[in-house]
């Protein structure tokens, strides 16, 4: 069985750039909310110091990165769950970002 893509899925909702980003993935070793925070820096849907902030907040407070990230209103939710889509797959091994 093929494997499943959210491009083919909702057509013209998804550029080339983002289907680049997704083939320059991170090393499979590099964790879950790593891989996220690179994707929406790269794509310009976060700031590097939005990032250092979401991730030090996270860190302190023991909240998931994704909750800092909406409730700090540093990305707005469509775009995150954009951005999880785009850089989870099959060998996250259980790993969960909500």
């Amino acid at each position: 069985m093929g494997q499943f893509r959210w491009a083919d899925a909702i057509p013209g909702q998804f550029n080339s750039a983002m289907s680049e980003t997704v083939s320059k993935r991170q090393p499979e070793n590099e964790s879950a909310e790593t891989r996220l925070l690179d994707y929406l820096v790269s794509n310009q849907l976060l700031d590097a110091e939005g990032s250092e902030r979401a991730k030090k907040v996270a860190a302190q407070s023991r909240v998931s990165l994704t909750k800092v990230l909406i409730e700090l209103g540093l990305v707005p939710e469509r775009d995150l769950l954009q951005a999880i889509a785009w850089t989870t797959d099959d060998n996250l091994q259980g790993e969960c970002l909500l």
